[in-house]
């Protein structure tokens, strides 16, 4: 029995050291800001923040008052981009960071690649072309550095 005991500590001691642990910037980066932040918000706006609407509709162009209301009103947390030239989203982003509070999450739609919503930009193979592709891993390393 305590050859047992002794095996399971000595395994859960190995485990433990070799066991993925968070890196620091994911625990404490930023955190004295995060919290100075997060402390000033009124539960409506800490609701806001969890919301992230999509900015436009298939075919249709941003309306960016719309979204401005919602920065200013609801205190949306971020706003999920679709298609549109890369000059007038960088122009929407903009707008609207500066009217919020907290800094928004930009996020866009890109399964895959920029050019499926974006003009003017590098358009790449679908992922299950990549996918089958073999022995060409440096390709696929400089495609992600693009």
């Amino acid at each position: 029995m305590k050859k047992i005991t002794l095996f399971v500590l000595f395994f859960l001691t190995i485990f433990e050291n070799f066991a993925q642990k968070e890196p620091d910037f994911l625990t404490n980066y930023n955190k004295r800001w995060v919290d100075s932040v997060f402390t000033t918000l009124t539960l409506d706006e800490k609701i806001g923040q969890l919301l992230m609407p999509r900015g436009n509709t298939s075919g249709r162009p941003h309306d960016v008052e719309k979204l401005k209301r919602w920065v200013k009103d609801n205190r949306i947390g971020g706003i999920v981009m679709f298609a549109a030239p890369p000059t007038v989203q960088a122009r929407i982003v903009n707008e609207l960071q500066a009217l919020s509070k907290v800094p928004l999450l930009i996020g866009m739609d890109l399964e895959w690649g920029l050019a499926m919503r974006l003009d003017s930009t590098v358009r790449f193979p679908y992922q299950m072309t990549l996918g089958a592709m073999q022995g060409n891993e440096k390709l696929l390393f400089d495609m992600g550095i693009q």
